[in-house]
């Protein structure tokens, strides 16, 4: 798809569409980034481009701010990498140089996925947010036929316009249902309830993969057992997480 096929799907409001090239050269052009880190992006970045500006005066949703969080723009951008591996190294340097939320489409070859990241003020710099954390959507084949339907979960239309907080996190919770994949019921009700049910969901599973290496690594047979049984265990609490969050 091109990236006015993009605007159309996602819904974004005639008023609020930019859609034009954003300069790569704005990334690496940050002193504090290693040559490394600057070769990365050169090479990495086949193509940005702005695609939006969601704000107050071309929508009607109110800017919202309160003493940690502002959300005066949301930004939308779509970026195609050279690697998929590349991909979330390359949205950490778009996240850190813009100073407002985001909604990145990043695509590689036949495939894409969404990245979002909640931010809190600077309070040594008014003018930029710091990044907390960042959170990544499954990899989707560009399967024309089933995109339209895949995509509208995330279309303008189907958010919440209460402010831009909110408008924000209702689309950042359609990308975390979609980080783990779960059926059922959610019996949580804010935003902010489901955000907190993946953080501790996805720290379970980092800590679950760490021990599964681990388990792999050990010779010794009593040390072996000895963390099998924790890994019993963080699967287990997961497990519960997962079941509460449904309602089972």
């Amino acid at each position: 798809m091109n990236t006015g096929e993009w605007i159309k799907v996602l819904g974004i409001p005639n008023d609020a569409i930019v859609d034009r090239n954003f300069p790569k050269k704005i990334l690496y052009q940050n002193a504090e980034l290693s040559s490394s880190e600057k070769e990365l992006i050169k090479d990495g970045v086949k193509r940005l481009r702005w695609l939006a500006s969601i704000k107050e005066n071309n929508t009607n949703v109110p800017k919202y701010e309160d003493e940690k969080v502002r959300y005066e723009e949301i930004q939308y951008f779509f970026l195609e990498v050279s690697s998929q591996d590349m991909a979330s190294k390359i949205s950490k340097f778009l996240f850190n140089s813009v100073p407002y939320p985001q909604v990145l489409i990043i695509s590689f070859e036949e495939k894409y996925h969404f990245q979002m990241a909640l931010t809190k003020k600077n309070l040594s710099d008014t003018n930029s947010l710091i990044l907390e954390n960042v959170y990544v959507s499954q990899w989707k084949t560009m399967d024309s036929m089933a995109i339209r339907e895949e995509l509208s979960p995330y279309h303008y239309s189907n958010q919440k316009m209460t402010n831009l907080k909110e408008y924000y996190e209702s689309l950042l919770v359609i990308l975390l249902s979609d980080t783990v994949s779960i059926s059922g019921k959610n019996r949580l009700g804010s935003s902010k309830e489901v955000i907190q049910f993946f953080d501790e969901f996805q720290e379970l599973d980092e800590e679950i993969q760490k021990l599964m290496k681990l388990v792999k690594l050990e010779k010794q047979l009593n040390k072996r057992i000895e963390l099998q049984l924790k890994l019993t265990q963080l699967k287990n609490q997961q497990k519960k997480l997962l079941s509460e969050y449904r309602g089972d």
